[in-house]
Parts: structure tokens; sequence; C-alpha cells
């Protein structure tokens, strides 16, 4: 648990400045693949979930920390009633996770985004992927859409 915790820091420290003084913590949970993340708003600090998978990547980490700097920036309330729309509409749930994917390649991690979502996962993980998340094609355009600028 512990190189999860110091590659957070890292691509915190190096990307995301605004996370500076946050308190991020890991957490493994096994009801779910991949990774989530929590505000814990009245103790002021975060908990990305880690599920059973090992391989928890930069492009990973990078996508988590956007959703908490998206969070940040919407504030508890906002945030609170996003997350529970986003169960009841496709097009939000959408928004949130392309966001958060976008933030990672304005970030520089458009490459090790895509080599994460390229590996093998599970078909029913793949589905999830394919319906909420920004395509293999589109991480892709962005990211040298990015490097362009």
């Amino acid at each position: 648990m512990p190189n999860y915790y110091k590659k957070i820091q890292e691509i915190k420290n190096k990307s995301f400045p605004t996370l500076k003084n946050h308190k991020i913590i890991v957490k493994e949970n096994k009801i779910f693949w991949g990774a989530r993340v929590i505000y814990l708003y009245f103790f002021s600090f975060y908990v990305i979930g880690r599920g059973t998978e090992k391989r928890f990547t930069t492009g990973g980490i990078a996508h988590e920390l956007s959703h908490i700097e998206m969070f940040k920036k919407w504030g508890f309330w906002k945030t609170l009633t996003l997350f529970f729309l986003q169960y009841f509409s496709i097009n939000i749930r959408r928004r949130i996770e392309a966001g958060a994917d976008m933030n990672a390649i304005k970030r520089g991690y458009g490459k090790e985004l895509y080599k994460t979502r390229k590996k093998k996962t599970p078909k029913r993980i793949r589905k999830l992927l394919n319906k909420y998340y920004l395509s293999l094609e589109e991480i892709e355009r962005y990211t040298k859409k990015q490097k362009s600028k």
C-alpha cells in the first residue's frame, strides 16, 4: 500500500497544486473494481478506494486526482447532488467521467491514461468504460491536441 501512497503524492505535488494541502488515503475495497474517490467533507480528506485490481496505474491515479480537483471546485453541495444524479442519468455520469479524463490529459497524463484503458479488463468493466469514459480514440486525439498547444 505505501507504494500507491508515494505515487499519489508524487503526481499530486507535480501536477495538482490545488490539492497540495489535502490529505489523501488509499483504501483497499473488494466491492468494486478500479478506484473510487470519496471526499470525507467534515474530516477534510479524500479516500481513494482501490479495488482488488493490482494495477493501480499512473493514468488511473491522475483520473482520480482529477475527480478530487473537480469536487473541490464544485463544492460540497454540487458534488453531493451530482453524485446522486449520476446514477439516474447516463449523460451526467459520462460528463463527470469524461471530464476527469480530460483533466488528466490536460495535466499531461494522456499517454498513461491510454495505457491504463488499453489493458485487458473483464467484459463487464469494459462495458462500463465504453459507456461512461473517453474511448481510446478520444484519449489519443485529445492527447495529441494537448501536445500541439
